[in-house]
């Protein structure tokens, strides 16, 4: 682990802070995640240049040519003095001028910041009140904390949902690789064939062009995958092919799908492809999987403005991911997966997610299953497609237990309450 310089413009001492991370726009999250614990966020931007900074920060603030000597290693201390406008850069000697990919992180302090103590220094800390701008100048390095997820949809890699909810659980802190398919492949279900070379129209949102390979990645960032193909084959690629690359060997722990682009209820369950890679995941691969879908919207690019619909189902998404995962290991009961409605999204209403309730529901109606788990002072869940759909306006979120093996509910009321329990902390009553 290297330091990270704190640069404080009035008082001339110097802490330092660890973290790790593989991209820019890691590490750019990560110290804006621990500068709004302790600080009041007033900047952040990125600047440097390294093997592995990401897109995102890339488009939003230009970075220098790239070095033609790549490393992962921090190499020298950035100073910012407040009448410098572009960073100036000490090297050591014995390392020659290597510039690392950067991220600048501006932090307003109050008087006093007594939690500054939970930050931890490899060198001695000193205890001290701050009144004035601190600048953290973090090198980017290999990402080793939070869970690893694989995500994927059936709009397309480069669907503007898909990589809203990437950012957003990047800049949570988790590890995610995303693997989707080439082209907008919605309604396949578990449709699964080998990848094959694109055609010459190039992917969906021309995100790659005519005759790329079957199977390829972003350039600037290698955990965006497409594949030429369905949806299984995408999230199938990305479970024992990308994740391993990237990942030393290790597996996902959780698979995410969507938000697809069109609700997912009622028959359009065993159709969609976005359920379908939830499924393969869940029941085949064995790895905890959530299938999330939004009324709003039309399918749209990932380089486009990002409309508020993305914006509002990435939160939500978010919001049921962190839950799962903050109710610990397992994640879910073996074989099984959730599949999450969200309403339509207008400016109106149901236009933040504080808006919104989660209401635990069935995917199927239940007129013919045994009874399910007590909840709500019923034994019978609601069905989902009667919530999104007739009472869409009240902003109700629908999480549904499945079973990964057929796509429907799930009908063991043991194992309903299992993942009612794991939900309790965001779940409502209608």
């Amino acid at each position: 682990m290297q330091c990270i310089g704190v640069r404080i413009p009035t008082i001339e001492r110097r802490r330092c802070i660890f973290t790790r991370a593989k991209y820019v726009s890691d590490t750019l999250a990560l110290i804006s995640r621990l500068c709004r614990e302790n600080f009041t966020l007033s900047e952040a931007r990125c600047f440097g240049i390294g093997p592995n900074h990401h897109s995102q920060c890339e488009s939003r603030h230009p970075l220098p040519e790239r070095s033609s000597r790549p490393t992962n290693q921090i190499i020298a201390i950035n100073t910012l003095p407040l009448n410098i406008q572009k960073p100036a850069w000490i090297f050591p000697k014995h390392h020659g001028l290597i510039q690392p990919a950067s991220t600048l992180i501006k932090c307003t302090v109050p008087f006093e910041i007594p939690s500054l103590s939970r930050i931890r220094s490899h060198h001695t800390a000193r205890s001290f009140n701050m009144r004035a701008n601190l600048f953290f100048v973090a090198a980017a390095l290999p990402l080793t904390q939070g869970v690893r997820i694989v995500q994927s949809n059936d709009d397309g890699w480069s669907e503007i949902n898909l990589r809203t909810f990437f950012n957003a659980l990047s800049a949570a802190g988790q590890e995610v690789i995303l693997s989707g398919p080439a082209e907008n492949q919605s309604g396949k279900g578990s449709s699964d064939a080998p990848p094959k070379t694109v055609d010459s129209d190039g992917c969906i949102h021309a995100s790659c062009p005519g005759g790329s390979p079957a199977t390829g990645f972003n350039a600037s960032d290698p955990r965006l995958h497409y594949v030429n193909s369905f949806p299984v084959t995408a999230i199938k690629q990305g479970i024992d092919v990308t994740a391993p690359k990237l990942w030393n060997g290790a597996k996902p722990e959780l698979a995410l799908t969507g938000p697809n682009v069109g609700s997912n209820v009622a028959v359009q369950v065993p159709f969609s492809g976005t359920v379908g890679a939830a499924t393969y995941a869940a029941h085949t691969a064995k790895i905890p999987a959530i299938a999330f879908s939004g009324v709003s919207g039309d399918p749209t690019g990932w380089n486009a403005p990002t409309p508020l619909y993305s914006k509002v189902y990435a939160d939500l998404a978010l919001n049921v991911t962190n839950t799962i995962i903050n109710s610990g290991k397992p994640y879910l009961p073996d074989d099984t997966y959730l599949n999450v409605n969200f309403p339509e999204v207008s400016d109106s209403r149901c236009n933040k997610a504080s808006d919104f309730k989660y209401i635990f529901t069935r995917i199927n109606s239940g007129l013919l299953s045994s009874r399910d788990a007590e909840w709500c002072g019923s034994t019978r869940l609601p069905w989902e497609a009667d919530v999104i759909v007739l009472r869409g306006s009240n902003c109700y979120v629908t999480i549904s237990p499945g079973d990964a093996s057929d796509k429907t509910t799930v009908n063991d009321a043991a194992v309903q309450t299992q993942i009612i329990n794991k939900l309790k902390p965001i779940l409502s009553c209608l």
